[in-house]
């Protein structure tokens, strides 16, 4: 599923833009504030919702049940409260179909115009999230990524593949949809996921040292 939260937050910036715009004539009052702050909560909460209610199968989420989706719109549902969200600004906040209903909407009005028209900085963003991803796993090069990405929501993507990129695509697709589903095969991809974070994480702290 990380394959999606990496390029889906970098549209972030272009959507709390939208709303600091907006907001500017208030003089940056409480009511700008609350805004700013409910969109920024409702971006990160789509980022995690939407994949996860509308795609399953395409981010390698298999077999859940409705406890399980339950248990995660109640997590984002308490982030939210957290952060001071009013009700009726949490995504997560009311039954599993008004979520899908509303996580739809924004799907379609919200965030696929602006992957379609995505600006420069978000773009470069992008791909600094995939470079620092792929430090982790090698497979997320950002043409592959930004293929599956717009593909899901889909919209053509017009980042051009060389033949390795098509590779790495149709692998990541070949795991998310079917692999996956074996118990063993995501134990298996867990443990060496976080190998790869543990030894990045130490890499980290011997280039601090230095």
């Amino acid at each position: 599923m990380n394959i999606v939260v990496g390029y889906a937050f970098a549209v972030m910036p272009s959507m709390e833009i939208d709303a600091y715009q907006s907001c500017q004539e208030d003089g940056f009052s409480k009511r700008w504030r609350r805004l700013y702050i409910s969109v920024g909560y409702g971006s990160e909460s789509v980022v995690f919702c939407w994949t996860i209610l509308l795609f399953p199968s395409l981010v390698g989420l298999h077999g859940w049940t409705n406890d399980d989706y339950d248990a995660i719109l109640h997590f984002w549902r308490t982030i939210g409260y957290l952060l001071g969200i009013e009700d009726k600004f949490n995504l997560c906040h009311g039954s599993y179909n008004q979520v899908v209903t509303s996580c739809e909407k924004l799907l379609h009005k919200d965030y696929k115009p602006v992957v379609e028209k995505a600006d420069p900085i978000s773009v470069a963003m992008a791909k600094n999230v995939t470079e620092a991803i792929s430090m982790v796993e090698p497979l997320y090069t950002w043409p592959a990524l930004a293929t599956y990405i717009y593909e899901l929501v889909g919209l053509p993507c017009p980042v051009d593949m060389c033949i390795i990129d098509k590779f790495y695509y149709n692998l990541i697709h070949f795991m998310m949809t079917y692999l996956i589903k074996f118990h063993r095969v995501s134990t298996c991809v867990n443990k060496l996921t976080r190998w790869k974070i543990n030894s990045v994480e130490r890499k980290d702290l011997q280039l601090m040292e230095k």
